[in-house]
C-alpha cells in the first residue's frame, strides 16, 4: 500500500499517467478520480464493475472528462 487511497498491488481501479507512463491503483473509484486532478495530469482511469465485470475507461485532463468509453 501507498497510502492516500493509492495501491502498488493491483485493483478494479486502475490510474494510468499517461505522460509518465506509470500504472498506479486506487483503493475506490472516486480516488482514482481525485489523484490526475490533485497532481495536474493527463490520465486514463479504467474501472471495473463489480457485479457484471463491465469496464468503464475516462480520460481525465486535470479535473476535466475528456472522453468515455464502456465495453
Amino acid at each position: 500500500m501507498l497510502g492516500l487511497g493509492l495501491s502498488l498491488v493491483g485493483t478494479r481501479h486502475r490510474v494510468r499517467l499517461d505522460d509518465r507512463g506509470q500504472t498506479l491503483w486506487a483503493w475506490c473509484a472516486p480516488d482514482a478520480l481525485l489523484l490526475p486532478n490533485q497532481v495536474s495530469r493527463h490520465a486514463t482511469v479504467t474501472s471495473s464493475r463489480g457485479v457484471t465485470g463491465t469496464q468503464v475507461a475516462l480520460e481525465l485532463d486535470g479535473g476535466r472528462v475528456t472522453a468515455a468509453r464502456r465495453d
